[in-house]
């Protein structure tokens, strides 16, 4: 086995979490800086057809649906946020001079 293939096979065993190709890419990247992106993904699909790993068809679009979901989420709560600050300025108490 070739110190690349062992590299990344090591990164999918201690990963919580399933990796993209470019994602095992980054990881391999920086604690081997000369391995190249085609070794990678050459590895990769030779460890798929040995059957030492698997490919899972989907996750990638479900994981971008979820950070779209979440960032959607993140966007309305922060409108909320500013919808209530802007009430909140809007109040005439709020202005010195008609305190007075």
């Amino acid at each position: 086995m070739t110190r690349q293939r062992a590299l990344i096979l090591e990164i999918l065993q201690h990963s919580p979490k399933h990796l993209t190709a470019d994602e095992i890419f980054a990881i391999a990247r920086e604690k081997m800086p000369g391995i190249a992106r085609g070794t990678v993904y050459r590895n990769l699909k030779l460890m798929e057809q040995a059957r030492e790993i698997a490919r899972l068809e989907g996750v990638v679009a479900q994981q971008r649906q979820w950070n779209r979901e979440k960032s959607i989420r993140t966007a309305e709560s922060k409108l909320k946020s500013i919808a209530r600050l802007e009430q909140t300025l809007e109040k005439p108490e709020d202005d010195p001079e008609t305190c007075r």
